[in-house]
């Protein structure tokens, strides 16, 4: 929600306690969304995730995270290295 911008890195913290397989999904859109709290937040709960991943997801996550890379030359620093670790994990 609009009105919530700002609390969004409580939020995502918050899911880090639930299964990250549930919060993918969201936590991929959030990694290049959000804003640095939220961001390292959302890599933390890709990088939680034990259970394996239908491939269909990690294929619409991975192309949805390398096209943002490259149609995007102006991310910052911190992003494009989260995003690239991201990606790493995909592969």
């Amino acid at each position: 929600m609009e009105n919530n911008i700002n609390c969004r890195g409580t939020f995502v913290y918050c899911l880090l306690e639930f299964p990250g397989a549930l919060s993918f999904d969201l936590a991929v859109d959030l990694l290049i969304s959000g804003n640095f709290e939220v961001a390292h937040h959302a890599f933390e709960i890709i990088d939680s995730i034990d259970e394996p991943l239908s491939g269909g997801r990690v294929v619409k996550a991975y192309k949805k995270l390398t096209n943002f890379i490259a149609h995007n030359q102006d991310i910052v620093d911190w992003r494009k290295s989260l995003i690239n670790d991201a990606v790493d994990m995909f592969t």
